[in-house]
């Protein structure tokens, strides 16, 4: 027999093999082989196991076995029947194409969200908003040792790096974390004895002077923003950057996130950079997906620091700039979305739900619905409702009154339409707009009204 008949025949048998591991429907999505070593369960939290991956898509080898080591990763997550992971790799990896080269990655398992979209949608959404870095995600079908996992998202996770968090020697990457008592390097905050535990630098890496910083870095920030003066001095802005808070803030409860991961980061320790938080993280109780689905005109969630910031009207009105430059195109861009992902979504729902029989039973917060169909229907009608809702409270910012500073008041803007009819508010929607009879398009006029932020809408 010729050498390429054998070779030929060779990767037939093979991928017939990896075939018989998967005893579902083909669901269109890369499938990843987990096999441990000597069949060993993933029990741990704490320790990781030897292991191989192979990925394949479409009976093409995407990633040819490769070794990692896996853990079960995650916090309140980790208790559920489908366990999400953390793998890593023995040097930088590429696991599907698209996404950067790291050793560490998660296999995200959105047991609790029934509609499997949110940690998507959420993604997307700080894409649009140009916020730093977000996790490239896909979604994948798992099967651990010859066994059917179901639906799971391969995602890049929170870390330091070029590709990813980008921070410096001398810089911090920080998390505010109940469970702080896991991890080996954590502080608490003097003022409200807050917890954080870093995630850079790595324990191995800690030097004396990068916890110190970090620390009381937090506390100064603290101290001026907890003091009585802190929206007429505003020295907390001196330690924040703003606009990144700004949208994180906007984000969050664009998808109404009662509770999330909150990461700070600041890229050295010099006066030239700031305190930057993100990247937003978790999910999976977002867009009305707990308790008995909360309505859409819900509260403005203001935990931690932002029961503080949100009380200064120059911060709620960068939200509400934010709002008008980025909001009408993230709504229609995430409607068309939702219709995206319920296509690539439709065939692999079905055998993940076979797998874990959940539409018609009630988990940890959430209320069921009882078709992943209806649950992806309540999701996007909430959206729809909690956007319009957002919108009315944010348009209200716009109507402050004039800002005086040293004695001067800036005078209010008139902004008109090609028909020469006078704008209520910021503008959102794509057009020629003119002030003082020069033509601006919504692009210019926002770049416009960012640059005098002090300016007062009527």
């Amino acid at each position: 027999m010729k050498p390429f008949l054998i070779v030929i025949i060779g990767l037939f048998l093979k991928l017939n093999l990896y075939a018989q591991y998967y005893n579902y429907e083909n669901t269109g999505l890369p499938i990843c082989y987990i096999t441990t070593k000597d069949s060993c369960l993933i029990d741990s939290k704490e320790y990781y196991i030897a292991a191989t991956i192979r990925i394949i898509h479409n009976n093409r080898v995407i990633l040819p076995d490769s070794e990692i080591e896996i853990r079960i990763r995650g916090n309140a997550t980790a208790n559920y029947p489908k366990k999400p992971y953390k793998i890593k790799f023995p040097e930088k990896t590429s696991p599907l194409p698209g996404m950067n080269k790291n050793k560490s990655f998660a296999l995200l398992a959105n047991y609790t969200d029934r509609s499997l979209m949110n940690t998507a949608i959420g993604f997307k959404i700080g894409s649009m908003l140009d916020n730093g870095w977000v996790p490239r995600s896909e979604f994948v079908e798992v099967v651990v040792n010859e066994e059917f996992l179901g639906n799971y998202q391969l995602t890049e996770d929170i870390k330091e790096g070029k590709s990813r968090v980008d921070v410096d020697d001398s810089g911090f990457l920080i998390e505010f974390d109940f469970d702080y008592k896991s991890s080996l390097h954590y502080f608490a905050t003097d003022l409200n004895n807050w917890y954080f535990t870093f995630k850079y630098p790595d324990d191995d890496e800690m030097m004396e002077e990068n916890f110190y910083y970090a620390k009381e870095y937090m506390n100064k920030f603290e101290n001026c923003l907890y003091s009585d003066d802190f929206k007429e001095k505003r020295s907390y802005a001196e330690f924040i950057d703003e606009e990144s808070f700004a949208k994180w803030y906007y984000q969050k409860n664009l998808l109404q996130m009662d509770e999330c991961n909150r990461y700070y980061h600041k890229f050295d320790n010099t006066e030239d950079t700031k305190l930057k938080i993100g990247p937003l993280w978790d999910f999976e109780w977002c867009l009305a997906n707990a308790g008995n689905r909360i309505n859409p005109e819900h509260y403005l969630e203001n935990k931690l620091y932002f029961n503080r910031i949100c009380d200064d009207d120059k911060f709620m009105r960068k939200v509400a700039l934010i709002h008008s430059k980025y909001g009408a195109n993230i709504y229609s861009e995430i409607l068309s979305y939702y219709d995206i992902l319920t296509d690539s979504l439709k065939k692999s729902q079905k055998e993940n739900f076979i797998r874990w029989d959940i539409l018609d039973k009630e988990i940890a917060l959430s209320t069921p619905l009882g078709s992943w169909e209806k649950e992806i229907e309540h999701s996007k009608t909430f959206f729809i409702e909690h956007y319009k809702w957002l919108d009315n409270i944010l348009s209200e910012y716009y109507t402050l009154i004039n800002e005086i500073e040293e004695g001067k008041t800036k005078d209010n803007i008139d902004i008109y339409n090609i028909y020469g009819q006078r704008i209520n508010g910021i503008p959102s929607k794509p057009g020629i707009y003119i002030i003082d009879r020069k033509k601006y398009t919504l692009t210019e006029l926002l770049r416009y009204i960012d640059t005098y932020l002090n300016i007062t809408f009527e």
